[in-house]
């Protein structure tokens, strides 16, 4: 299954015929794992012309796991572009970063609630002709709606993913991407969360997960949610490209690697 949706934030200039479209409708685009509001929009059309040096590749990067501790349980005082990965507790938040960077980071779980705090991947890049580096962060924030937890410590994780995005927003964090299983329907919990990455006004993308464990013909209501969310709430934060992935599978790595690297690339070239 492709499943997918994007952002660049240059976004691809609808013509006519695609302002036609049925409202409240994604299609894909011509990446099986990318969709988009419009039909018939290029994969390529979300991205810059600026090519990305041949060293930027998350798959390749230098990557170290930092917890509270590491930090003095205190947020990182420096000015590095932050992407934060948010969902359920039993998304695969950890999983997926893990993928992404080809290498084992974050600690990953089958018990739901496993991240109770931020954990953070440093990652670094070295441009081209190595006269220098930029450094990186992808954070792993609490999940919510884990049933098992009291309730006292699911607010207190409540607490933690709030003031991580009141301190970093429009600052640090470049872009949330919040993960959706893809067998599961919206329901008001995620909802609840995503006026809450509005109200800190935090620019997010959907991530669709666990796309590999679909069988063929299963229905995913999940993709007609989203279309109605982003016509009923235009000219909010999210990023509209939807991308379908799967971090046991490999399939949306690279889109969403691609993802990844132009909301935090745009905003601090290499080399």
């Amino acid at each position: 299954l492709g499943l997918g949706l994007g952002l660049g934030l240059a976004l691809p200039k609808p013509n006519m015929a695609k302002r036609l479209r049925p409202a409240g409708r994604l299609y894909r685009t011509s990446n099986p794992n990318v969709w988009y509001p419009y039909p018939d929009t290029p994969y390529e059309d979300f991205f810059s012309n600026r090519p990305l040096p041949a060293s930027f590749h998350f798959g390749k990067m230098e990557a170290t796991f930092l917890k509270p501790s590491d930090m003095g349980y205190q947020l990182p005082s420096d000015r590095v572009p932050e992407a934060a990965f948010y969902g359920r507790s039993n998304v695969g938040k950890s999983s997926l970063i893990n993928a992404l960077l080809s290498q084992k980071i974050m600690v990953t779980s089958q018990t739901p609630g496993r991240t109770r705090t931020l954990n953070y991947a440093q990652v670094t890049a070295r441009g081209e002709k190595l006269k220098a580096e930029r450094i990186w962060r992808l954070v792993d924030l609490p999940g919510y709606g884990y049933a098992k937890v009291g309730r006292k410590e699911a607010e207190r994780w409540q607490r933690v993913t709030e003031g991580y995005l009141q301190a970093r927003a429009q600052m640090e964090l470049r872009r949330v991407f919040f993960l959706l299983d893809v067998r599961r329907k919206m329901d008001e919990s995620d909802l609840a969360q995503l006026r809450k990455l509005e109200r800190s006004r935090v620019e997010y993308q959907f991530v669709l997960t666990k796309c590999d464990k679909l069988r063929r013909g299963d229905a995913v209501p999940v993709i007609d949610q989203l279309g109605d969310f982003m016509e009923r709430r235009r000219g909010n934060l999210f990023h509209p490209a939807v991308v379908a992935t799967s971090a046991d599978g490999g399939g949306g790595l690279p889109e969403l690697r691609r993802f990844l690297a132009s909301a935090l690339y745009e905003t601090e070239p290499i080399g």
